[in-house]
């Protein structure tokens, strides 16, 4: 009986180390959608230093 739970609890370990993929950086970008006026402001350039 135990060693059926340590076989069980194995294959899921094992199962569960299978099936996990790699995790990936992404890529950090922003998107702002604002008017002409916080662009002449200059807050663009304060809040998005490129």
């Amino acid at each position: 009986m135990l060693n059926r739970r340590y076989l069980i609890a194995a294959a899921a370990l094992a199962g569960s180390v299978a099936m996990a993929q790699p995790g990936f950086a992404q890529e950090k970008s922003i998107v702002v959608a604002s008017t002409t006026s916080t662009q002449d402001s200059g807050l663009f350039e304060y809040l998005l230093p490129l």
